[in-house]
């Protein structure tokens, strides 16, 4: 299995790992082979995904959301999967690669959940592409059991991806 992350505006995130950031989406892209692959996600034949990240400044993200969701407000990561059928992870068995459809984070929002939270930049970064990865292939958190599912599966995740 081999999944690609396509980055829309690396260089809003330069300060993970210096200007080069291709070591940090390289093990993310393995996790997300590697749990796509255990967990079966995928139809028989599917060898390759596809998932866009774009990164937004504040003021871009506030009127993606407000547009999408109705909310004036930024965030940290929305999604917009291209599977889901009431309410239901559907792919194709017969595309190759299968994009599985967009995330969209800001790195100002990331960054001030990683200080009141305590964690690097680079950890909250991981934990929303994760979380925004989930909701691409199904996952949901709009109940209490669904929510306490998705953040123990993003929790066993990154830890076993060593972040």
């Amino acid at each position: 299995m081999k999944v690609t992350i396509n980055v829309t505006r690396n260089d809003l995130l330069s300060d993970i790992t210096g200007s080069d950031n291709t070591l940090f989406f390289s093990k993310l892209e393995e996790i997300f082979a590697q749990m796509l692959t255990e967990k079966k996600y995928l139809p028989d034949g599917v060898e390759s995904v596809e998932v866009s990240l774009a990164v937004l400044t504040s003021a871009e993200m506030q009127d993606v959301n407000f547009e999408f969701r109705e909310l004036r407000e930024s965030t940290d990561v929305l999604s917009f999967p291209l599977w889901e059928e009431d309410e239901k992870f559907t792919p194709p068995a017969d595309w190759e690669p299968l994009p599985l459809g967009d995330i969209v984070i800001c790195p100002a929002a990331i960054r001030a959940n990683a200080e009141s939270a305590g964690k690097t930049f680079a950890a909250e970064l991981a934990l929303v592409i994760l979380h925004g990865f989930l909701h691409l292939i199904g996952w949901d958190h709009d109940t209490q059991e669904k929510e306490d599912a998705m953040w123990a599966e993003q929790d066993r995740i990154l830890s076993a991806g060593g972040f």
